[in-house]
């Protein structure tokens, strides 16, 4: 089996190197070699290729055509009702249940580079699952979300920032201060971006009115970061964030 690492493209580019090989040592002189992989078939035409496997292709080609060896490469959408097919899927599913790897096939830099970065997300964002749960939490629960705070500017950024973890200069500044903590003026609880954004009645009208959903998930999106943002600006807590 194939090392892990390995992606589509280098695994049917493998394959068609192994033919290769294999023509190497038959005394035929001409032979057509069928993939239903078009990206590598195209990436043959390609002579100042990088990719370790398709230059491997190239070359022996090369040599084999200088053997008088007639070789074709034809791509199919598919290997339906190809004499051997069945036995070569056999073939394939059988070896991709298999528990050990081959060791001696070399791993295409750029394939083992996305398959480290691959594995450490996957690492990361396991750990941030499992972690002790925050605010942060209940909005994003999974690294590989996108944060919509890429696209704000600087000043809107550091704001959302704020509110996504719930740790704001308005809300928080008692921590430091050593001051009473500030309350809300309508339901006479502790101040909070949650109590703000999503039960305070003093801004239910505003929240209707700026289309906020009643939910901490808006501030995954793009849209409804925007609209939470003019809500506080229109509410007068922008500037205290």
């Amino acid at each position: 089996r194939l090392p892990e690492a390995f992606t589509v493209f280098s695994s049917e580019a493998f394959a068609i190197l192994q033919a290769l090989k294999y023509i190497e040592k038959k005394t035929h002189n001409k032979f057509i070699i069928f993939a239903d992989s078009k990206s590598v078939v195209t990436a043959l035409q390609n002579l100042e290729t990088r990719h370790t496997i398709i230059r491997n292709i190239i070359e022996l080609n090369a040599i084999l055509n200088c053997g008088e060896k007639e070789i074709l490469y034809s791509w199919i959408p598919s290997h339906a009702n190809i004499k051997g097919n069945e036995k070569a899927d056999s073939a394939a599913k059988l070896v991709s249940t298999s528990t050990s790897e081959s060791n001696d096939v070399p791993i295409f830099y750029q394939d083992l580079q996305n398959y480290l970065t691959k594995a450490t997300i996957e690492s990361w964002n396991e750990e941030w699952k499992n972690s002790r749960p925050t605010k942060l939490h209940t909005i994003r629960n999974s690294i590989n979300d996108a944060n919509p705070a890429w696209l704000l500017n600087r000043k809107d950024q550091v704001k959302l920032t704020r509110i996504r973890i719930g740790h704001t200069n308005w809300s928080h500044s008692h921590l430091i201060t050593k001051k009473e903590p500030n309350n809300c003026d309508i339901c006479g609880i502790q101040n909070s971006t949650d109590h703000i954004l999503i039960t305070c009645p003093k801004y239910n009208m505003k929240r209707i009115q700026h289309n906020l959903p009643n939910s901490l998930t808006m501030l995954q999106k793009e849209d409804s970061s925007k609209k939470t943002i003019n809500f506080l600006k229109d509410i007068g807590l922008y500037q205290l964030l």
